[in-house]
């Protein structure tokens, strides 16, 4: 069997997301075809030299250094090796991540947003993922992986498996139940079976159909990036959409502990560095300046 697959099998208690299972997959086949080899066959040097040379963001380098430490430590574990290569990973230094510009919307905007897709199934769609994410507050890799059998419209709330395997509970608005709402009818109407929320769509000579599985990170992405590019010329990504919903409920006064709970922080100071570079605490400040 190979490794890659064994590795993934045996450790499904602690990578448990489809979302993790995949990205673990992709960066050590990624790394496999690199090297030209199997990832036990090899050393040490040539890990660190594939790093170097990847010319990856520097945020993708330390998310494949961690999934090799994973996979090496398991190899170890198992037998399967006597020494850790990625041992020699421990002084290679990864050049500092570039400072990211955040674009935060405001409710307006959230609203034309939703409001942005045609009547189509893809564009009903995802105007219901919009709602997950900008205010719901859900992570992208939550709202690909939620199914029909998570969401209690009549009790409006979500039952979210999240961020390492935590399992939570979290509440529907009133205008993302009626966006979900309208998308339950629209597939009920056109009599697809699916477990996805948000199922991939296909637009075939036929008109559009269900392609079997959930949307992918990158399909949300390319559908909520190219709404947001038509409507306001500017890059959005999908954690944006979570980071305004923040925004938006600090500017309407909520604590900073309710914020905490509802983006499902461990820490109040983790939503504090969300909320740090709010624009609005500037305008606000100003505004409320007097002589």
């Amino acid at each position: 069997m190979d490794p890659v697959l064994e590795f993934l099998s045996e450790n499904s208690s602690s990578i448990r997301t489809p979302k993790s299972r995949s990205t673990y997959r992709e960066q050590l086949c990624a790394t496999e075809r690199a090297l030209g080899k199997c990832l036990l066959e090899a050393s040490g040097e040539e890990l660190v030299s594939h790093l170097q040379a990847c010319g990856l963001a520097p945020s993708t380098v330390k998310l494949r250094r961690s999934v090799l430490r994973s996979f090496y430590r398991w190899a170890v574990r198992s037998g399967r090796l006597d020494r850790d290569p990625t041992l020699a990973l421990d002084d290679m230094k990864v050049q500092a991540r570039p400072v990211r510009r955040h674009n935060w919307l405001s409710p307006e905007e959230v609203g034309r947003l939703l409001d942005h897709w045609d009547d189509t199934p893809a564009g009903v769609r995802n105007r219901a993922g919009v709602a997950l994410l900008a205010l719901c507050g859900l992570r992208a890799s939550e709202a690909v992986g939620l199914t029909w059998g998570d969401v209690d419209l009549d009790r409006r709330q979500l039952h979210v498996l999240g961020k390492g395997g935590k399992h939570a509970e979290v509440g529907i608005p009133s205008e993302a139940a009626k966006r979900l709402r309208l998308w339950r009818e629209r597939l009920d109407a056109v009599g697809w079976e699916t477990q996805w929320v948000l199922p991939a769509l296909a637009h075939t000579h036929v008109g559009w159909v269900l392609r079997g599985g959930p949307l992918s990170y990158k399909g949300l992405l390319a559908a909520v990036a190219g709404g947001a590019s038509d409507l306001f010329g500017r890059r959005v990504r999908l954690h944006d959409l979570r980071r305004s919903l923040a925004g938006m409920l600090e500017d309407r006064g909520v604590p900073v502990t309710d914020i905490q709970r509802v983006l499902r922080h461990s820490s109040v100071a983790t939503t504090q560095r969300y909320l740090a570079d709010n624009p609005s605490k500037g305008v606000q400040v100003l505004q409320d300046f007097e002589l």
